[in-house]
């Protein structure tokens, strides 16, 4: 394979430098969370102070999205302390 024919994924990191979401990500987990009864005493700030944390975490274990590290389900399974 050449040229195009070989690229199999784009990635684009395009949070706070090209798009805005709004009211933060907190906000915007908030959000979507509280529409199923979850998070409701929470707040945006602590979610968002949470997030920054673990994607630090994450990123310093596992650059650039662990790509040819680990399977995403055990990133995930790290991230929520899941089982």
């Amino acid at each position: 394979m050449t040229g195009l024919s070989a690229v199999r994924l784009i990635s684009l990191d395009v949070t706070n430098t090209i798009l805005r979401v709004r009211g933060g990500v907190g906000g915007m987990y908030k959000s979507i969370a509280s529409q199923y009864g979850l998070l409701n005493e929470t707040s945006e700030e602590n979610i968002n102070k949470e997030f920054r944390h673990n994607f630090h975490k994450l990123w310093t274990s596992y650059p650039n999205f662990g790509y040819g590290m680990i399977k995403v389900s055990l990133i995930l399974t790290k991230a929520y302390n899941l089982p």
